[in-house]
This record gives structure tokens, C-alpha cells and sequence, in this order.
């Protein structure tokens, strides 16, 4: 019996992904590419924008064209194409068992494929921004056991691990019996030896003084995403974000006030309704100021269940589509000129397994990628290497 895993969006479902696959692979279920020769295809959906459901969806089809049963958890609605769809992940294992014997021929251990873990810490969301559907699919905000993630953390660096992500719709929400997200990365510091810790997505509005100092630690590294979705206060307030641009930037210059190099990702969403040519200017000034090392950039997508789906003043598909093309070069420009800072410097870089033969590459503690010539195999190494023009990947 072989089971197949698409995963869709972000790293909250990649950690539940893995999640569900050990425990499979644990009951003695094989693993198999996606479309290939499974008996059962799992498929995490996103539904965070209309291009994820679409993508869901061609999945969903796709696998059912080849007669795979078709399980479809994560972000989504009811899919009628799917034999099953829930995001309980005991309801799927309980299907499985019940419906497909496992064959008990996959109880070995298999290679690391990756050098950094997804931890799932947290999941729901308490804000009611007015684009997110993702309150609808997750509910409230709910935290893992804290003695729980630190047993995990162990296990993965039992297994190997170096680096780990720690994820959740908003983590900064984290609070197990008034553990909250600072004692919780504490307790990693002093009962695990994991070597680096990340974060997934951080909401501004959750900042505190002792977060930043959790910076102090060289194991914590200094990059954060941190989400922005608008330059604009007009678009913000719109979007019931509860900050403005000026404080968005205050949060940068206190993590770069102590540390010059602290690296920052951001998702910017594009013509959201009501957007005007000078709430797209204050966006575009917003990065260029920031210097992000990456933005993933979002046209709007009215999703269901949201109130921005019904706002007035929607905004044409070709506005967007010109201002998407326009804060594409103003995130490269940003891009370049953070990177740049980084040339002469040495970093610890974390190398990964890779598929290109004659060269080596992995991501500093920044997040910035770094591609060396190298014809030894450095796959979760970490070696510091001096940073050149030349070296920086992308």
C-alpha cells in the first residue's frame, strides 16, 4: 500500500504533511510520488488566494483521472471530487487503517532530504483581517503542548537535524499554560540542542520587547517574515490590520539597531479594494526603505467568507497586474541593495542536499542563499564561507 502527499502553501502545512507522513510511514505505509504509482494520494490544500484553490483543485482532478483515492486536507472547503476531506488528521489516519491494510514494508529509516524541520507549534488565528479566509478553515487559535514540541525537537535532532521552523497561522499567539512564544523558544534553548531556530510568519501587532531579545541568542537567527500586505495606512486600516507603516518600520529599525544585518521577508498584497495609485506609491517607498530580502507579492483575490469580497471600488485585473509588474522591480531593487551589504563578510552556512553536481548550496543565517563550487557533498554541513558577488545565489 503506497500513499502519495501534494502539499500546497505554506509552512504550517508542510509541517502537518510531515507530521502525517511519519506517522504513516510508522504503520507501514510506503511512500510514492505524487501521480505515480500510489494507492492513495493526500492532498494539502491552500485556499489563501484563488490561484491556491485553482491549483488544489487541478491536483484533485489530476490524481482522480488515474483512479487514486484522493484524501484532501489543510486549507479548503468540502471538495466533491475527493473521497475524503477533513482537516483532522486523526479522521485520516483512522480512513486509511480502516480501508487500506498497510503492507508493513516501510519500517526502515530513510535518508535525510532535508536539513530544516517544520514544527508545528500553533494553528487558528484570533484576528479577522478583512482578505484572510483562513480563521474560516482553522478557527481560533490553538498551542501545541509545549512539552510535546521540545520532545519533537529532540527527536529531529536525533534524526539529524540542525535547523528547525517553528510554525503556525500566527505563533506569536502561542500560549500553552501561560507558556507563551519567548518561554517557549527559552525552554528549546535550554532542553534541546537544536543549532538554529526559525519562525514562520510573524504578525507586527504581536511584537514584544522580550521577543526582540530572544535575538540575543546566536541560535535564534536573525531573519524574520514579516507580514506587511500593505505600504498604505488607508489599505491597512481597510484590511483591519492594526498598524500603521510608520510602526512596521519602527519594528525593523529596532531588530537592525541590534543587528545591522537582521534580514526581513514580507507578502505585499496588490490592488486590494479602494487601492490608489498613491497607496501603491507608499508601498513601493515602504520596500525600498525596509530592504527586504524577499517579497512575495499577492494580486488580491476576493475569497469567500471575507469581507473584502464584498468592499466597493474592486480593482481591474490589468491595474493589478501593472502594479504587480511595478513593485516586482522595486522588491528585486530592495533585494539587491540588502544583499550587497552581506559581500566580504563570513557566514555559517547551512548546506543543503542538491541536485547539481560540481557545486554546494545553502542559506546563511540571514536566509540569504549562497551557491559555492565544491565537488564533495556538504549536505547538512555548516562551514562559514567568506561571501563574494560571485557566491550570492539569486
Amino acid at each position: 500500500m503506497t500513499i502519495s502527499y501534494h502539499t500546497l502553501g505554506c509552512k504550517l502545512n508542510w509541517a502537518e504533511t510531515d507530521s502525517l507522513k511519519k506517522k504513516l510511514k510508522n504503520l507501514g505505509y510506503s511512500e510514492a510520488e505524487f501521480l505515480t504509482s500510489e494507492n492513495v494520494a493526500v492532498i494539502r490544500a491552500c485556499g489563501v488566494t484563488e490561484t491556491a484553490t485553482h491549483s488544489t483543485l487541478r491536483a484533485v482532478r489530476q490524481a482522480k483521472s488515474r483512479n487514486k483515492v484522493v484524501i484532501v486536507c489543510g486549507c479548503s472547503d468540502n471538495i466533491s471530487e475527493a473521497d475524503l476531506t477533513t482537516r483532522d488528521e486523526k479522521q485520516i489516519l483512522e480512513y486509511i487503517t480502516n480501508n487500506f491494510p498497510a503492507d508493513g514494508t516501510n519500517t526502515e529509516t530513510e535518508p535525510l532530504q532535508r536539513t530544516r524541520a517544520f514544527v508545528k507549534i500553533q494553528d487558528g488565528c484570533a484576528f479577522q483581517c478583512a482578505y484572510c479566509t483562513i480563521p474560516h478553515f482553522r478557527g481560533r487559535s490553538i498551542s501545541l503542548p509545549h512539552q510535546q514540541i521540545i520532545d519533537e525537537i529532540n527527536n529531529l535532532i536525533s534524526t539529524n537535524y540542525r535547523e528547525i521552523v517553528l510554525t503556525g497561522v500566527n505563533v506569536l499567539l502561542y500560549n500553552d499554560a501561560n507558556i507563551k512564544l519567548s518561554d517557549l523558544v527559552k525552554n528549546i534553548l535550554e532542553q534541546t540542542k537544536i543549532e538554529r531556530i526559525r519562525f514562520g510568519s510573524i504578525d507586527p501587532r504581536l511584537i514584544t520587547a522580550e521577543f526582540v531579545k530572544l535575538f540575543d541568542n546566536p541560535r535564534v537567527l536573525p531573519h524574520l517574515h514579516l507580514s506587511l500586505q500593505s505600504g498604505s495606512n488607508n489599505i491597512l486600516t481597510a484590511m483591519n490590520r492594526h498598524y500603521t507603516a510608520e510602526k512596521y518600520l519602527t519594528i525593523i529599525k529596532e531588530f537592525r539597531n541590534q543587528n545591522p544585518h537582521f534580514s526581513f521577508t514580507t507578502d505585499v498584497i496588490v490592488g486590494f479594494p479602494g487601492e490608489t495609485e498613491t497607496d501603491h506609491d507608499a508601498s513601493a517607498a515602504l520596500i525600498e526603505q525596509a530592504e527586504f530580502l524577499k517579497v512575495h507579492l499577492f494580486p488580491f483575490s476576493a475569497r469567500p467568507n471575507t469581507v473584502a469580497a464584498n468592499l466597493p471600488d474592486q480593482i481591474s485585473e490589468s491595474v493589478k497586474k501593472d502594479r504587480l509588474k511595478r513593485l516586482e522591480k522595486n522588491a528585486l531593487e530592495a533585494k539587491r541593495n540588502f544583499a550587497q551589504k552581506f559581500i566580504g563578510t563570513k557566514k555559517f552556512i547551512l548546506f543543503e542536499h542538491s541536485t547539481e553536481s560540481q557545486f554546494a548550496s545553502g542559506y546563511t543565517p540571514e536566509y540569504i542563499r549562497i551557491r559555492i563550487p565544491s565537488n564533495k557533498d556538504l549536505a547538512n554541513q555548516i562551514r562559514e564561507i567568506q561571501i563574494t558577488k560571485e557566491n550570492l545565489a539569486d
